[in-house]
């Protein structure tokens, strides 16, 4: 099925979902390489490729069935290591399967977290934009706001977003975005500094968007000291039609702000 553009529905959701979990992946490298804090993958993410859009849809699918009645899973869950240091060794062995488990079996660990983090994507280079006088968002798409709420409030745990740019990466408390939301929901023409809410044309599907300067509690929490490389890749679908596509690999993302500020 198309988008309209010559692109399958399955390929142009896969491409984003692929260069998500490299985003969370280059994201946990940063905060273990800091001195107090370590990420462990909560939310499905994959380090090989898929093969097929169909393989890629029925792992999706069974993610879906498996995701627990408190919500959306942040995508990685942030730990200070004096809690780690305190965990049984059942605890620690529950840390390394946070994504394969279901919530009921690791409640513990959970609400031992210092924080949950949503990782969101773009690919643009905000000090391109900055020299140009313009500014760039932080984004969470409505149909996440509510399961992602509904998480927090389940477990107590803060949850923070962060925006991972082709340079830099940007970190904005989730709680921040909650009276915006409603107000906007109640009558979207409302003006609010910073914030915005947009349909997609294409899609109807609504996007929050938080100006990553104007908006309050946005803060630079890291920089590209290495950029990612362009991989070339398909997928094949059943139908035999082989779809290229790219993906970002490797890169290094370096920590440039004090964790302790944002995760107790």
């Amino acid at each position: 099925m198309s988008n309209g553009k010559g692109m399958p529905r399955g390929l142009d959701f896969y491409r984003k979902w692929s260069q998500g979990s490299w985003a969370e992946e280059k994201l946990k490298e940063a905060i273990n390489r800091t001195k107090d804090y370590s990420a462990y993958q909560y939310g499905p993410s994959r380090g090989e490729p898929f093969h097929t859009i169909e393989e890629f849809e029925k792992y999706n699918q069974e993610y879906s069935r498996k995701e627990d009645k408190f919500g959306k899973r942040p995508d990685l869950l942030v730990f200070n290591d004096s809690t780690i240091e305190d965990f049984s060794i059942e605890d620690k062995e529950t840390l390394n399967e946070l994504e394969e488990i279901s919530d009921s079996k690791a409640e513990e660990v959970i609400s031992s977290s210092s924080g949950g983090i949503e990782v969101e994507t773009s690919i643009w280079k905000i000090e391109k934009r900055r020299r140009n006088g313009k500014s760039l968002s932080m984004t969470v798409k409505k149909e996440d706001y509510e399961p992602l709420t509904s998480w927090r409030e389940q477990w107590n745990v803060p949850i923070f977003v962060v925006q991972i740019f082709f340079d830099e990466a940007y970190i904005m408390p989730f709680k921040n975005i909650e009276d915006p939301v409603e107000k906007k929901e109640e009558n979207p023409q409302t003006s609010i500094s910073g914030f915005y809410r947009r349909t997609d044309s294409n899609t109807g599907k609504i996007t929050y968007f938080a100006d990553v300067l104007e908006f309050e509690g946005v803060e630079r929490i890291g920089e590209f000291v290495e950029f990612p490389e362009i991989d070339a890749r398909f997928l094949e679908r059943d139908d035999g039609k082989v779809v290229p596509y790219v993906a970002f690999k490797e890169g290094k993302l370096n920590i440039t702000t004090t964790l302790e500020n944002f995760f107790e």
